[in-house]
């Protein structure tokens, strides 16, 4: 007898990467630099820390990532997604962490697209991972560290542990900071940011997006 089978993927949660070689980070690292001289900032989702909204105007070249942003999703939306609207930035924030610190498990509500951009990230191997985490992690969690009792013994725990490399087990995928790298995806998806273990400062920018109110000038356009 003959058994024939195929696997088909149910659904999928994208993240996609977006490489902006030629941003001015060092110019928006001084706008930094100023600005969290005076300003305690707020906070959020942030644990220790610093963090600030930016407004259109106070940086130019923090303008210019918040254009190459926007046109990058848009791109997203109407080439991946098939959706034939402009993307324009919602808000946008810096956020500063150093030695010891982090964000906490959030989402980002109110926006139809969310991201982060590495304005400056350590070269070291370990930097801090952005972890996105699976809204079923729980259940799938209880599943593989049960799985050995309910085989009756047949696998034991470490041979579970193969499981988390097929995706349908997975309940995080981590993704390290790296300069000039940006992260988008959908703003239902939790997400959260290990503590940076060096005190080289981790400086990104969080970005949401809502639709444009009118359409994104072209790249060959704009002066």
């Amino acid at each position: 007898m003959e058994i024939n089978i195929k696997r088909h993927e149910l659904w999928t949660e994208s993240m996609f990467e977006i490489h902006l070689p030629d941003i001015d980070n060092e110019s928006i690292i001084k706008f930094y630099d100023e600005i969290e001289k005076v300003d305690p900032g707020q906070k959020r989702s942030n644990i220790g820390g610093w963090q600030r909204e930016v407004n259109p105007g106070e940086c130019q070249a923090y303008d210019e990532l918040m254009y190459m942003m926007a046109y990058a999703v848009t791109d997203i939306f109407r080439n991946v997604f098939k959706l034939p609207i402009d993307l324009a930035i919602a808000n946008s924030w810096l956020n500063s962490n150093i030695l010891g610190e982090n964000n906490a498990f959030h989402t980002h509500p109110g926006c139809v697209y969310s991201g982060v951009y590495y304005i400056n990230a350590s070269k070291d191997k370990e930097n801090g991972s952005i972890t996105f985490v699976n809204p079923q992690h729980h259940v799938i969690e209880d599943w593989i560290s049960n799985l050995p009792l309910r085989s009756n013994g047949d696998i034991d725990h470490k041979q579970c542990e193969v499981l988390h490399e097929d995706k349908q087990f997975a309940s995080t995928q981590h993704f390290e900071p790296k300069s000039n790298y940006a992260y988008v995806f959908p703003p239902w998806t939790g997400h959260e940011v290990r503590k940076n273990p060096h005190s080289f400062n981790r400086l990104v920018a969080g970005i949401n997006f809502r639709p444009a109110n009118q359409p994104l000038p072209e790249l060959k356009d704009r002066v």
